[in-house]
């Protein structure tokens, strides 16, 4: 068949194999093979213990790290990760999950920064978190925190104010949820102070602090030493 002048013109241009790589607008073999590369991950890990790099699943995208720890497990550092990368930490072991703010025992690029100046938890089985690697200021950010379930802080507090606490009636927990803290507390005992104090894991701010029945009582107007006292709150709430 005898060859035919095409009578339309077609406009174009020629480009070589590494500059058609490169126009991944315009190339959609290149766009898929880069959205390809952009891969979730997830693991599941046992570690203990503490941790100043904990590594990251296998994955470019958004990952998920489930912790099995069977003991507690504070994290003081986390391998960097790329800019805007999300990690998400859910607790499903027997063991609590600590994460440390600016912790410097982890390298500047592994450190996190948490919504409150202090550890906060993740409740054995119940937590979770949500971090965003921060690449200008080279941490991950915790923007999403559940603690879970509340947890026992009765033997870490010092408690003042009684001499003796009567076993089945002591009781101290608290839950952070973001910057509120809510506080469960019943402190009985044989007093051996006119006032009691007791401590908790965060700063708190008295502006913000309120309370629900039953509210703090005791047997009289105040408290005399060697008599029976009774510190009892259900829920109390305050802003860090």
């Amino acid at each position: 068949m005898p060859y035919v002048v095409p009578t339309a013109r077609a406009d174009g241009y020629v480009v070589d194999a590494a500059e058609w790589g490169k126009n991944t607008v315009d190339n959609p073999i290149a766009l898929k093979a880069l959205i390809d590369a952009i891969v979730a991950g997830a693991s599941t890990i046992t570690t203990t213990g503490t941790s100043t790099a904990l590594a990251l699943p296998s994955g470019s995208g958004n990952l998920v790290i489930f912790a099995n720890n069977a003991s507690l497990l504070t994290l003081q550092g986390i391998a960097a990760g790329t800019d805007g990368q999300r990690l998400v930490i859910v607790s499903i072991g027997a063991g609590q999950v600590d994460l440390a703010d600016q912790n410097a025992s982890a390298s500047a690029a592994n450190r996190i920064i948490n919504p409150v100046a202090g550890t906060i938890s993740l409740a054995a089985a119940t937590g979770n978190v949500t971090l965003v690697y921060d690449l200008t200021a080279a941490r991950w950010r915790v923007v999403a925190h559940d603690q879970g379930a509340y947890i026992d802080y009765y033997a870490s507090s010092t408690i003042v104010g009684w001499s003796a606490l009567t076993s089945g009636r002591r009781d101290l927990r608290y839950k952070l949820s973001g910057k509120t803290l809510s506080v469960i507390f019943w402190l009985e005992g044989t007093s051996n102070a006119t006032s009691v104090t007791f401590t908790l894991p965060f700063a708190m701010r008295a502006s913000y602090i309120t309370q629900s029945a039953p509210a703090i009582r005791f047997p009289a107007t105040s408290i005399t030493s060697g008599t029976s006292a009774s510190l009892r709150a259900s829920h109390w709430l305050s802003r860090l």
